[in-house]
């Protein structure tokens, strides 16, 4: 229901934030959701923690994509999503078999510690990515700009994952 009521405004209302921000964020909600079930006692504890990482899913999951498909040269865009889509199916396919691993092994307790150890390194790992260099066309015009996606002339929140980037060369066709 969170993600059918409220992911649309929600990744309009950030898609001119930087991938950095988005990225950071979406993993700081969803590392406080998982890691968060440490200290839950209460069902309302399951329920607003669950609420929390399913916001962090709906501001970083489309920032991923997005990102793909700006760092991806334009002729390599299906491969590179292909891989990304690779691997995050398999997280989906060894993440619950590796979570049951250890919270047979080492309780409960010792799975949602290992999530939030797993988000902090991703929120680090995230700080420390920078943001793609693209070719922006307006005009006839070519221009090397760094910087998020605020950098296309005309930026579309329904296209964001659509729009292309022009190639050295193409000369904006």
């Amino acid at each position: 229901l969170l993600i059918v009521c409220f992911e649309l405004p929600l990744n309009v209302a950030t898609f001119h934030w930087p991938y950095r921000v988005n990225f950071i964020l979406g993993s700081l909600f969803i590392t406080l959701g998982f890691a968060g079930m440490y200290f839950a006692t209460d069902i309302w504890h399951l329920v607003l923690l669950t609420v929390c990482w399913t916001i962090g899913e709906m501001i970083l999951y489309p920032a991923t994509s997005s990102f793909i498909t700006d760092i991806a040269p334009e002729n390599h865009r299906g491969s590179y999503m292909s891989l990304h889509s690779t691997s995050f199916n398999l997280g989906m396919l060894f993440g619950p078999w590796s979570g049951a691993m250890i919270m047979e092994s080492f309780g409960s307790s010792s799975l949602w510690l290992a999530c939030g150890v797993w988000g902090l390194v991703s929120i680090v790992i995230f700080y420390r990515l920078g943001e793609p260099r693209k070719i922006v066309v307006g005009e006839g015009e070519m221009e090397e700009k760094g910087g998020g996606r605020d950098t296309y002339t005309e930026p579309s929140p329904w296209a964001a994952t659509a729009m292309p980037l022009a190639e050295e060369g193409e000369g904006g066709k």
